[in-house]
């Protein structure tokens, strides 16, 4: 993964959750903070970078900001694109609203 750097709002709760004390052993601990995240994970937007190399498209990635996406450099290439993708969570929204898929 390229660029990622935790956000405030991603690492104080695993900090919280470590200082608790309310889990009475280390499996119990790891498989908040695992669960934790995991749903931190399906809320971010990630980045995919394209260049073309000599015709072909060569597809770099996820970069975990815009700027990280940007800075990816890939032999020579030319014609960059930054894709977004979607979280999990932005991908159901849209479906929601577009489709009307229940959610």
């Amino acid at each position: 993964m390229n660029g990622l750097i935790p956000r405030k709002s991603e690492w104080e709760p695993i900090a919280q959750l470590m200082e608790s004390g309310e889990y009475d052993t280390p499996e119990s601990l790891a498989k908040a903070v695992l669960k934790h995240c995991y749903d931190t994970f399906l809320l971010r937007d990630f980045y995919l970078t394209v260049v073309d190399v000599d015709g072909v498209n060569i597809v770099y990635g996820l970069s975990a900001s815009q700027s990280a996406a940007r800075r990816v450099q890939l032999g020579g290439g030319h014609r960059r694109m930054i894709l977004p993708v979607a979280s999990a969570e932005g991908h159901i929204t849209r479906m929601v609203a577009l489709e009307g898929v229940q959610a």
